[in-house]
């Protein structure tokens, strides 16, 4: 891309009635290209999984998975119960929503990319 001054765009400029010749479009176009912008970047199904816990609210309920797994786990630890995964069912739950929001919102997005694409 060339860029161009304001000075050379207010000097070239003309009325809008005549327009540009058929040789100073040619001339144009070989000399700046097309007046095209560039497709944007892809990006991969991981970027698009990431992109879905950048939400403030699943922020929060990731933390609040966290603090339950720890206070599940020193339960667990000084609890006497042999099955030990009934402590963990709350923090399980609260993941599993999780996944299932971001394949939901990644299915969604993917869908939204492909409709444009058509």
């Amino acid at each position: 891309r060339v860029p161009v001054s304001t000075q050379k765009v207010a000097f070239d400029s003309r009325p809008a009635a005549r327009g540009l010749t058929k040789d100073e479009v040619q001339q144009k176009l070989e000399q700046y290209g097309l007046n095209e912008l560039d497709p944007p970047k892809q990006q991969t199904w991981l970027e698009l999984w990431i992109a879905q816990f950048d939400d403030r609210l699943v922020q929060i309920l990731l933390a609040v998975a966290t603090i339950s797994s720890l206070s599940s786990f020193t339960e667990a630890m000084g609890s006497s119960d042999e099955n030990i995964l009934n402590f963990f069912v709350e923090p399980f739950i609260i993941l599993l929503i999780l996944m299932i929001n971001a394949a939901v919102g990644v299915s969604q997005q993917l869908s939204a990319i492909n409709s444009l694409d058509a």
